[in-house]
């Protein structure tokens, strides 16, 4: 006896779902939750910029940060008034620009 028509088609279809499921399984999206306790300065967070290295950098209420994937560190000027800012940009040299609340502007040269 020989399969019919409807018989591929449910086969068909059954496969198709079963293949769509599958894509919709391994969509699931990742994230991960910062805050002080694991090393950010601030809950509060104005900009996020990648560099072409891989690096995010984060303005925050205590100033401009920089996560490498494990760690954060914090680059701050002591004599500035206000740290909080944003406004982050990366130029072509591989500077950080950065701007605080108060108008003042800062770069960091990047170490590779």
């Amino acid at each position: 006896m020989t399969p019919s028509i409807d018989q591929f088609r449910i086969a068909y279809t059954l496969i198709c779902v079963f293949c769509i499921q599958l894509n919709a399984i391994a969509q699931i999206p990742v994230h991960y939750k910062f805050d002080v306790t694991k090393g950010i300065n601030s809950n509060v967070v104005y900009d996020v910029v990648f560099d072409s290295v891989g690096f995010l950098w984060l303005t925050t209420e205590e100033g401009l940060m920089r996560f490498d994937g494990n760690t954060f560190k914090s680059f701050v000027y002591t004599d500035n008034k206000y740290r909080a800012g944003s406004s982050i940009q990366i130029d072509q040299n591989g500077r950080v620009w950065y701007q605080s609340f108060d108008g003042n502007i800062f770069f960091w040269k990047m170490i590779r």
